[in-house]
């Protein structure tokens, strides 16, 4: 083939190629979690980081008498790069650190059970589970000290949702 040819086929080629691969650029994939098993589920890593690094306000629910959750879970938000708002504003998400209501449930062994669950909820997804971009689950002893839960859970979390 003559070099004038060439070109032009290398160029056409190139054409092809960035066409191509700008109309079928890869969609980034939507956080969101699926039951696992009983209070413990999987989600998307990567698309969770890519949701929290975009946000920039939070939402801090927790028990109203549980001061201590609440400050250090404010603590993690505002160690994220987060602003913490009030339930009056409207936040990019909500971090709910809640114990698992364990009512009714029969533990059968010594091995250890869920305790609590820190949610973390995209409010542009929506409310209730359809909202759900993190789900962080702690489990142990039940007679386990609740300040002691706390920050283990969060610790869990920062270890396992947060990139390193």
């Amino acid at each position: 083939m003559n070099h004038p040819l060439r070109l032009l086929a290398m160029m056409m080629v190139g054409l092809y190629i960035t066409a191509t691969g700008t109309s079928q650029a890869p969609q980034p994939a939507r956080p969101g979690c699926t039951l696992d098993f009983q209070d413990h589920y999987r989600c998307k890593r990567d698309a969770f980081q890519q949701r929290l690094a975009a946000s920039k306000t939070v939402r801090i629910d927790t028990d109203r008498l549980d001061l201590f959750a609440h400050t250090r879970t404010q603590q993690l938000v505002k160690s994220l790069g987060k602003t913490p708002v009030g339930p009056e504003q409207q936040p990019d998400l909500v971090f709910d650190l809640a114990p698992i209501d364990r009512t009714g449930r029969v533990d059968l062994s010594p091995a250890a059970v869920p305790l609590a669950t820190l949610t973390v909820y995209d409010t542009s997804m929506g409310a209730g589970a359809r909202s759900r971009i993190w789900v962080e689950t702690i489990d142990g002893d039940a007679d386990k000290p609740w300040p002691g839960i706390v920050a283990d859970l969060l610790r869990k979390f920062q270890a396992d949702a947060l990139p390193h």
